[in-house]
């Protein structure tokens, strides 16, 4: 019930007179490692091969890192967990059979899932506490021990999925598609009109601002309703707009008439003098 060590192996077996070499010893453990016979951790923590490579050449970690037999996982738990993870990481690739290659791409496939969430904080949505709101949901993945994850992430299926079909899935759709650009273009059509609306009478334009202060416009077909309500607007205000840049332009013209006969007025007189 020891932890085994790196270093407690290289000490073992290289007990003379029998002993071996210590570069024999660590490429037998590399060995093993690469045939998914052991895993190397430090903290708990599955190395992946570039920190094994490393540590193996490095003697001040060998004491850290714990060298632990793989169990053989049951070929059910396997399939009923990349079930799972197919399901909530849809881009990710799990055809392979073996344990530790699931578990290190299922990582891989959280990491970006929560880069992309994390990067999101940067928009200024007004509804940026949904973006919060998915980072601290997803974290329950980071609960999954590695030595149980494919009896654990059974236990948090239903976490898991809820979290991707209530918000992921929405959030994803909302800031990588179409949603988000009409979201913007209403953003953009409110400021830049803010005076020009106080003219519009139609009751479409609540639309347009119940959108902008919802806190999860990415839901339901919100966005799809004031799209089509900003099309009505936008085809009421437009003529409102040129009629009195028109009457403007107008104006402008009678202005320089005026002017101009003032001057010709002006011309004469002093030609008379």
């Amino acid at each position: 019930h020891q932890n085994v060590t790196v270093s407690k192996l290289l000490e073992q077996y290289s007990i003379k007179p029998f002993g071996w070499y210590q570069s024999a010893i660590l490429c037998l453990i590399a060995s093993m490692y690469m045939k998914k016979r052991v895993d190397l951790k430090k903290n708990s923590n599955p190395l992946t091969k570039s920190e094994i490579l490393s540590i193996l050449s490095n003697n001040r970690e060998q004491s850290n890192i714990i060298v632990s037999v793989v169990e053989k996982i049951d070929d059910k738990d396997i399939k009923a967990a990349k079930d799972i993870l197919k399901e909530f990481f849809p881009n990710g690739n799990f055809t392979s059979t073996s344990a530790r290659e699931i578990i290190e791409l299922a990582n891989k496939e959280y990491e970006k899932t929560l880069s992309k969430l994390n990067s999101f904080l940067s928009h200024p949505y007004p509804f940026k506490e949904s973006f919060k709101k998915a980072i601290e949901g997803i974290k329950v993945y980071e609960k999954l021990d590695y030595d149980n994850f494919f009896t654990d992430i059974k236990k948090y299926e239903d976490d898991l999925l809820d979290l991707k079909d209530e918000l992921l899935d929405p959030l994803f759709e909302f800031m990588e598609g179409d949603k988000r650009k009409i979201y913007d273009e209403i953003a953009s059509f409110i400021s830049t009109n803010k005076d020009n609306l106080y003219h519009i009478k139609d009751t479409k334009i609540n639309d347009l601002y119940a959108l902008l202060e919802d806190t999860a416009p990415y839901k339901g077909n919100k966005v799809q309703t004031a799209k089509s309500s900003l099309k009505v607007i936008q085809e009421q205000l437009s003529p409102m707009i040129e009629s009195v840049k028109n009457e403007a332009l107008s104006k402008v013209d009678e202005l320089i008439v005026k002017i101009q006969s003032l001057r010709s007025e002006e011309h004469t007189s002093e030609l008379q003098s």
